[in-house]
């Protein structure tokens, strides 16, 4: 019986593909306001965050730093008009950066419905895209398929261009979801299976779905495949090298012992770890759960030849859990020695948090976990939300003990699905944002979904505490305050302003304190902000060695707000809006109470939406600006 299981029921195959590849995780979080940034010492800072999307939904799903200090990133996409050449019904997007965030290039691969797994540099310099098609041959792939759906390899050169592709696959349905680079310039590519003997599947199909786990050499051929899985249900999450050659196998499973699995179910679902020779031949597994669902999302191999794993549970204390979840779900951190046996394990969240979790290991051995967490601060989470949904940063020590936590978001919802550490020993992490501008966001939204992305210091480079900045309208001019509890090299506060988030202007300098532990006050007043738009500002904080982080954004605005007003509420069927500044309306979205858009204007809103065919209940209308702000309100719409 699987009470709890969130896959319990049968799928389309377009939804399996959909819900393997992370394509949407939806918690249920409350909307909030804009709250400003409180940066703590010993805690990474922002550097810079980049919005990349089109009109529609675009998914992030995994980054990499690349060989010149720059990142690799991959998702997929629903946008139509804003890409070159324009996008069809989802197509993997690609993209890559420099070391400060700007985009160089970026490009599309696509034949008809593509999911993406990941992305990483090779040893020649170029990119390996893993992803999967359900297409024939036509467009970007040159190889029919092999089976309903397909691992789909894209090899890139170091410009974006595309050099080969290889369509793997059996008869089924065969969905990529992690590949990693090998010693020997090629990769390990994992996934989930529900295919039987077939194509290049030479493995038996053991349950409903196993994991896949396939060796490609530097040009895309297979060199072994295996299947792993018991009589029911397994689902693949990652595939790591491991240091005597062979791999680190890691999902979760609901199958006790059958087919190749040898260890028993200890709850509803558990963790499940594989570890593999360099041939694909299975040396031990081992199942970790306890009574109810746990679901593994992440696993790193750590520098003493063990692992680390992340991922969601349900269950309180018992089998090998020896703490409890902090709400209706938490995260559960387990360390496994080289052998798999357990040597510690720690649960993490707050009465909001679950989604996705990920946790990399530092190099003093210390750990640091990346997950979602929602509004309430209570639980492990000490710091107060920047929107309804954060990427939220906990860091353990070697020992599984918390240390600090810390948030980044915009002023709604933001999910994260990849984090990575950058040779800098700070973080880059990116996921999904519906945010304008504000808290840590500094682009505008360009779509209903957006890639975002955000690089920070690690935890030392800025050691000032900035526990306030705020912004006051005072007539005509603008009034900036701030405070810091301590300061260590601090050298000078910059003071930028903007009125669309991309580009900045520095309007002034504040002298910093070097060095301090009582509060310190400081202001700026803006002589000649704008009486007629909102004004953005931000602080650039300079330390001696030049090193910096940016603080959030204050926003100031002068004049009368416009107002909206939405009429009649309750309505049945035409819903009108009456908003000043309707002109600088980008579009117009309506969401119901299970977070699903069940109306998008697209590029052409009107004051006037046909709501006839909505069901009776309670929507928030969205209304998205040109500038990138947003403001939403709650509607009824009832029948009798």
């Amino acid at each position: 019986m699987k009470l709890f299981s969130p896959f319990s029921q049968k799928l389309s195959m377009s939804a399996l593909v959909m819900h393997f590849t992370d394509r949407f995780f939806k918690s249920i979080f409350l909307f909030a306001g804009v709250f400003l940034c409180i940066t703590l010492k010993a805690q990474p800072l922002k550097v810079w965050d980049r919005s990349l999307g089109g009109t529609a939904s675009d998914i992030m799903k995994d980054i990499r730093q690349t060989a010149d200090g720059g990142y690799i990133m991959a998702g997929y996409s629903w946008s139509i008009i804003t890409y070159t050449p324009p996008v069809t019904f989802q197509d993997i997007y690609v993209a890559k950066l420099s070391a400060n965030g700007t985009k160089q290039w970026d490009r599309r691969l696509g034949s008809g419905v593509e999911s993406i797994g990941s992305i990483l540099q090779m040893a020649d310099g170029g990119y390996l895209v893993a992803g999967g098609s359900a297409a024939n041959a036509g467009g970007d792939k040159t190889e029919n398929s092999k089976g309903e759906h397909d691992f789909w390899l894209v090899k890139l050169g170091p410009d974006g261009t595309k050099l080969w592709d290889k369509t793997i696959g059996g008869p089924g349905i065969d969905v990529v979801v992690n590949c990693e680079p090998t010693a020997d310039g090629g990769a390990i590519v994992g996934g989930v299976t529900f295919s039987g003997i077939g194509g290049d599947k030479g493995s038996p199909a053991y349950g409903e779905d196993d994991l896949w786990i396939v060796k490609v050499d530097a040009n895309g051929s297979v060199q072994w495949e295996k299947a792993i899985g018991g009589n029911t249900m397994d689902v693949f999450k990652k595939v790591s090298p491991t240091p005597d050659g062979g791999y680190l196998v890691a999902g979760w499973t609901w199958s006790g012992i059958s087919g190749n699995k040898t260890s028993a179910l200890k709850g509803e679902a558990d963790y499940w770890v594989i570890k593999l020779n360099a041939n694909g031949n299975i040396e031990w597994d081992k199942t970790i759960g306890a009574l109810y669902g746990d679901y593994l999302y992440s696993m790193e191999v750590t520098s003493d030849g063990g692992a680390i794993l992340s991922g969601t549970t349900w269950s309180g204390p018992g089998g090998d859990k020896t703490g409890d979840k902090k709400g209706i779900t938490g995260y559960w951190i387990v360390k496994l020695a080289s052998d798999g046996s357990i040597q510690w394990d720690k649960d993490l969240g707050s009465s909001a948090s679950g989604g996705f979790g990920y946790i990399v290991q530092m190099a003093d051995g210390s750990y640091i976990s990346a997950a979602d967490v929602g509004l309430p601060v209570d639980g492990d989470k000490t710091v107060v939300s920047k929107g309804g949904g954060d990427f939220w940063l906990v860091k353990l020590d070697a020992s599984g003990n918390k240390i600090w936590d810390t948030v980044f978001g915009g002023t709604e919802y933001e999910s994260i699905r990849c984090f990575r550490r950058t040779s800098d020993n700070g973080f880059v992490m990116g996921g999904v944002s519906v945010s304008g501008i504000g808290a840590d966001k500094t682009e505008q939204a360009f779509g209903s979904e957006d890639f975002w992305i955000i690089k920070t210091t690690d935890e030392d480079r800025l050691p000032v505490t900035l526990s306030k900045f705020n912004g006051k309208n005072e007539g005509t001019t603008a009034l900036l305050y701030w405070e810091t509890t301590s300061e260590t090299g601090s050298e000078r506060f910059e003071i930028e302003h903007s009125f669309d988030g991309k580009s900045w202007n520095t309007i002034g300098s504040v002298k910093a304190a070097a060095t301090s532990s009582v509060i310190r006050h400081y202001d700026f007043k803006d002589n000649s902000p704008s009486l007629q738009r909102v004004n953005l500002y931000r602080l650039k904080m300079i330390d001696y060695d030049e090193t910096y982080a940016y603080s959030a954004i204050a926003t100031v605005k002068f004049g009368i707000v416009p107002e909206m007003v939405l009429y009649p509420n309750p309505t049945a069927q035409v819903l009108n809006l009456s908003l000043a500044d309707f002109p600088h309306v980008k579009s117009i979205q309506i969401i119901n109470e299970k977070a699903v858009r069940v109306y998008d204007s697209g590029t052409a809103p009107t004051s006037q939406i046909d709501v006839s065919n909505l069901l009776s209940g309670n929507y928030v209308v969205r209304v998205i600006r040109t500038d990138g702000s947003s403001h939403s309100q709650k509607i009824v719409v009832a029948r009798h």
